[in-house]
């Protein structure tokens, strides 16, 4: 059976109206499965217990002893999962992802991340009708983000980008982030859930992020030569 993750959304109406409002209808696709209104949720009270499933897979229902539970988003949903048998990178992937590198997260599992070499883009024209790549709309930001990490590794080489990073632990976290909900249904509730991302794994994924394993800098590069020249 696949590991897979567990919603309670307290209270409600209509159940697809219910998962919009709650926040989860970029988690929760057409596929997803609910036995009904039930009263056997985290807060013991009436709401939509949902999951996504594998076909024919049985539902796995409200079991406070063997599953962790948390409160999200303001109390909006709850989020569940089996204690023995979390969800992983191989149940939670979107099949449209584009993805490049495998990272080891805080889990021991590598989760897949995209690179600036393979988020989509398509050809635009600007004013005067000259022609340019543009990148899809939902992978702008970490495009930008991106190409900001690459403008550091060239200028200041693979040591400074490494100070560079770990001077901004908030604001990379917050791209690993956005790099894991991309490629994976999740967001930050389902990846704290998950113990996803550490320092290393942070660190990791933003050199991901520029293809660092293909390609080098001038910067190191120049001191190389420099130390060859030296001897």
């Amino acid at each position: 059976m696949m590991g897979c993750f567990l919603y309670f959304i307290p209270r409600g109406g209509l159940v697809l109206d219910d998962i919009a409002a709650a926040g989860l209808d970029d988690r929760v696709s057409e596929g997803f499965t609910s036995p009904g209104r039930t009263i056997h949720g985290p807060e013991q009270i009436e709401g939509w217990l949902i999951a996504m499933l594998g076909k024919d897979e049985p539902f796995p229902g409200y079991n406070a002893e063997k599953q962790t539970w948390r409160k999200c988003a303001g109390g909006a949903y709850w989020l569940g999962f089996a204690t023995d048998s979390p969800p992983g990178p191989e149940d939670l992937i979107r099949p449209e992802a584009a993805v490049a590198w495998g990272v080891k997260m805080g889990d021991g599992k590598k989760w897949l991340v995209p690179s600036q070499k393979v988020m989509p883009k398509y050809w635009d024209v600007d004013g005067d009708g000259e022609a340019f790549k543009k990148s899809r709309p939902e992978y702008t930001a970490l495009s930008e983000k991106a190409g900001a990490l690459y403008d550091v590794f060239v200028e200041q080489g693979f040591d400074g980008l490494l100070e560079w990073i770990s001077k901004r632990a908030p604001e990379m976290r917050d791209t690993a982030i956005e790099a894991l909900r991309l490629t994976y249904r999740v967001t930050k509730y389902e990846i704290a859930a998950l113990g996803l991302l550490d320092d290393t794994a942070v660190g990791v994924t933003m050199l991901a992020l520029i293809d660092s394993q293909e390609i080098s800098s001038p910067a190191d590069e120049a001191k190389k030569k420099e130390g060859s020249d030296g001897g």
